[in-house]
C-alpha cells in the first residue's frame, strides 16, 4: 500500500557481525544505503539521519576526544570497512 509522502528517514540498519562474507556486508551496508539515498533524493526527502558505528573508529585502543574530523584506523572486519564507506 502507498504510504504517502516521506518526509525524514532515520536508517540505521545494517549487517552487523564481526564474522561473514565481504560481499553480503557490501549488499547489506553499502548497496543498501546507496539505495536509500537515491530514493531519498527522488522523493525530496527533508532529513536523512543514518546511523554509523563506533566500529569504524575501533584501533585496539583507547581513544579519547574523537571528532567527525579524525583520520580513521584500518577497519578491523567487513562491519568497519563497509560502514567507513
Amino acid at each position: 500500500p502507498r504510504l504517502g509522502r516521506v518526509e525524514r528517514i532515520i536508517h540505521c540498519a545494517a549487517l552487523s557481525s564481526p564474522f561473514g562474507r565481504l560481499a553480503d556486508f557490501e549488499a547489506a551496508n553499502v548497496t543498501a544505503t546507496r539505495n536509500l539515498v537515491g530514493f531519498a533524493r527522488r522523493q525530496g526527502v527533508s532529513r536523512f539521519v543514518h546511523i554509523s558505528s563506533p566500529s569504524v573508529c575501533f584501533a585496539f585502543r583507547d581513544q579519547l576526544g574523537l571528532t567527525e574530523d579524525a583520520a580513521l584506523p584500518q577497519p578491523v572486519n567487513h562491519y568497519a570497512r563497509t560502514k567507513c564507506e
